[in-house]
């Protein structure tokens, strides 16, 4: 798919039928957009750059600010072909940050929002909360 292809998909995602598991910790979830955005966008490294996270956000009160809601923003860097995560709490608080040298990420930017839901932190597109 081309990007605007997957940018016109993404904004038909209002909720989902299922979660599926992409990243590395076994306490994380995806809605079926973040699911799409994976595949199609060949990003599963952005929702395991998200999953690694959640280990050290759920065992440190240093963290509890995230605990109930996470902001994570990937934003590509037209110059250099590289790009910035940046995860935020819930106002705008920027408290990790990640470079990655190069991507081939094809959107300029795109953000997921975590939330836990039972045992799980669910990762969702803001437009499927």
């Amino acid at each position: 798919m081309n990007v605007l292809e997957i940018e016109t998909a993404l904004q038909n995602f209002t909720g989902t039928e299922g979660y599926h598991k992409l990243g590395t910790s076994s306490i994380v979830v995806a809605t079926d957009g973040v699911a799409f955005l994976a595949k199609e966008a060949n990003a599963y490294w952005f929702t395991d750059i998200i999953s690694s996270y959640q280990p050290i956000i759920s065992r440190s009160v240093q963290y509890t600010a995230l605990w109930d809601f996470q902001v994570w923003k990937l934003t590509r860097n037209k110059t250099t072909n590289g790009a910035k995560v940046v995860c935020y709490d819930g106002n705008d608080n920027a408290v990790f940050s990640q470079r990655i040298p190069y991507t081939d990420f094809p959107l300029q930017e795109i953000t997921i929002w975590v939330e836990p839901q039972d045992k799980y932190m669910v990762m969702y597109l803001p437009s499927e909360h």
